[in-house]
């Protein structure tokens, strides 16, 4: 109950958001208010599909014995930091991190702040910053990354790579990213490539995918691909799906209004670039849902970005208040469909946090 709830109070934030009320202060103060309460969401829970196994890797991590622990370099440093405190520390500070991140993302290029939280959360909160932590925290250690490479600061980037790198092997894909924010593709490339991208999506690369890896002199990540090949999550399906058909309506709709909103905004041209090729990796990979969810998760936060940039061209009240209520059924959709009756994440509900233990 409590996850929609959150859901409700972000809803209506963005609703009055889109009105255009003069309450800047009031509303500034919302938005800390939030970003505290879901760093504490987050950082305080004794729940989760993977809480146990970070738990277990804390522990391991804790003995010192670094080398010898199978995960990314960074998030064993983290766990031996902070092993005189404690696994509770370590998951506030994981969360704290990750959510300031994220939120000074959207405070700095989203014109409407409360929207991007809603989508999100909606999107991203529950599964990445209350289970997958450790791409949680990789990507929005990327999204400063994207930052470093439009004022093309190269080194930074590159620091910035390879901190996410440590903290999460699939970061490798973020590799591009100062190439994507710095050249800039006409919309009829852009248009061809996805067409030539959906090809993809009825070919199996599970193969493939499996023989490259195989090359790659990281054992931790050959074991990770390798499990995720085998599991029930990435059975193949594939074809055309209803994410990819909301990925495409989405640059659909940031191609059409390309001109107004790069005119608008500067950041514009780059962060279709990067969305563009992170539904590439979605089409490509399609064949195996989670390595496809899991290199494209990078971009798909951008949707966080793009879709307020394209509310803002609304002068109207009324269709501002039509295109929120849609974007709030959409998110009320995805919650759904993880706490629904036919919920996928059985292990969050209840919620449960040792504040309240």
């Amino acid at each position: 109950m409590i996850y929609y709830l959150i859901t409700i109070a972000l809803s209506g934030f963005s609703f009055i958001e889109s009105l255009h009320v003069d309450l800047q202060k009031l509303q500034r103060a919302f938005y800390i208010f939030i970003l505290i309460f879901l760093a504490f969401f987050a950082g305080t829970r004794m729940m989760g599909f993977d809480y146990d196994t970070y738990k277990d890797i804390f522990s391991y991590a804790s003995s010192g014995n670094l080398k010898d622990v199978q995960i990314e370099i960074g998030w064993a440093l983290i766990c031996y930091w902070f092993s005189g405190i404690g696994f509770n520390a370590f998951l506030l500070f994981v969360a704290c991190c990750s959510i300031v991140l994220y939120g000074i993302f959207f405070r700095k290029y989203s014109p409407y702040v409360f929207l991007s939280l809603l989508i999100y959360y909606s999107s991203y909160f529950i599964v990445k910053e209350m289970g997958q932590m450790r791409q949680g925290l990789a990507i929005g250690i990327t999204t400063l990354a994207f930052t470093a490479s439009m004022e093309k600061k190269k080194g930074q980037f590159i620091l910035l790579f390879l901190l996410a790198f440590c903290i999460h092997y699939s970061a490798i894909v973020t590799l591009p990213v100062y190439y994507f924010c710095n050249h800039h593709w006409k919309t009829t490339t852009i248009i061809a490539f996805t067409a030539f991208g959906l090809c993809f999506t009825f070919v199996d690369l599970g193969i493939v995918i499996t023989k490259v890896i195989s090359v790659l002199p990281i054992s931790g990540a050959q074991d990770k691909v390798a499990n995720i090949l085998l599991s029930d999550a990435s059975a193949k399906k594939l074809g055309i799906n209803s994410s990819i058909i909301l990925r495409i309506i989405t640059i659909g709709l940031a191609l059409a209004y390309r001109k107004p909103l790069r005119e608008r905004f500067a950041f514009y041209e780059p962060f279709i670039m990067l969305y563009f090729y992170g539904l590439m990796l979605y089409l490509v990979f399609n064949s195996v849902s989670e390595f496809a969810q899991r290199t494209s998760a990078y971009f798909r936060i951008l949707e966080a970005i793009i879709l307020p940039c394209i509310l803002s061209l609304m002068a109207r009240r009324k269709e501002r208040l039509i295109v929120v209520g849609l974007l709030v059924i959409n998110a009320v959709v995805s919650i759904n469909r993880l706490f629904g009756p036919k919920q996928s994440y059985e292990a969050y509900n209840p919620y449960k946090t040792y504040l309240l233990n």
